[in-house]
């Protein structure tokens, strides 16, 4: 009698179902980032004070190439084009140099974007300034972003803290900032300009490290719950990081 069984073979789907799951298995997630660095590594980061000799303070930052100058003047008594107070005022100007970025603005003056990141710079600031001992006086704080490769805002924030110390205003506490992204499921603390534009959302915080207080918080994009904690978690570990270069460099400067 012949042996007329013949196995049946699985059907094309299974077998392309097996094929995509041992794909996705095999596939890992890069350990280093495009420039060498691990998804929780800041950027090489350079601090100076004193740069710029006719205001009353100064300081310049680098993280790679992100680059940015801050000088402070004052206190010095309120303009009369401004409204009165009694406490002193903060007044902060961020602009871009022509040459920070590949594309050049064709806008005078002040660009939209510029004036919402003076705000938050100004807001970041603020709650550790002490306005109350600087009695119908005013301080100008401008920030000149020289070289845009990445968190901007958060290096504008450190170095305008670092300017007002240099300055000799007194603080309630330095104010250190960092950014991370949220792109391909991964968190990337101090991202660079490819990196946020990769990302589908980022978050900044800005912060007084001796008393943990939140300063300013910004998120851009939409994440979701648990990687937008995640993220806040890492700035937060990134700011702690740079307020200890901060204090090192102040103290550095004082011991000169």
């Amino acid at each position: 009698m012949l042996n007329c069984y013949t196995p049946r073979r699985a059907p094309p789907a299974a077998v392309a179902v097996e094929e995509q799951t041992s794909a996705d298995s095999s596939r890992k997630r890069p350990e280093h980032r495009g420039d060498g660095r691990k998804a929780s590594e800041l950027r090489r980061v350079y601090l100076d004070l004193g740069v710029v000799s006719q205001a009353s303070g100064s300081a310049y930052l680098e993280l790679d190439h992100t680059k940015v100058i801050c000088a402070v003047y004052g206190p010095h008594a309120q303009s009369m084009d401004t409204a009165f107070s009694e406490e002193g005022q903060l007044k902060c100007d961020l602009r871009m140099a022509p040459f920070a970025q590949p594309k050049r603005s064709e806008v005078r003056g002040q660009t939209d974007e510029e004036r919402e990141l003076s705000a938050t710079l100004q807001q970041a600031l603020e709650a550790s300034v002490r306005l109350d001992l600087l009695t119908k006086t005013a301080v100008d704080v401008y920030v000149t972003v020289l070289a845009a490769d990445g968190g901007v805002l958060g290096a504008a924030i450190t170095c305008a803290s670092l300017a007002l110390a240099n300055a000799s205003i007194e603080l309630f506490d330095l104010v250190a900032a960092c950014t991370a992204a949220c792109a391909d499921g991964q968190v990337l603390l101090d991202p660079t300009a490819q990196e946020e534009a990769a990302a589908g959302g980022s978050v900044l915080v800005a912060v007084m490290p001796s008393s943990r207080e939140v300063t300013q918080w910004r998120q851009r994009g939409r994440l979701p719950s648990a990687q937008a904690a995640a993220a806040v978690e890492l700035c937060m570990d990134g700011c702690a990081g740079v307020a200890t270069m901060m204090r090192a460099r102040l103290l550095a400067q004082v011991d000169k």
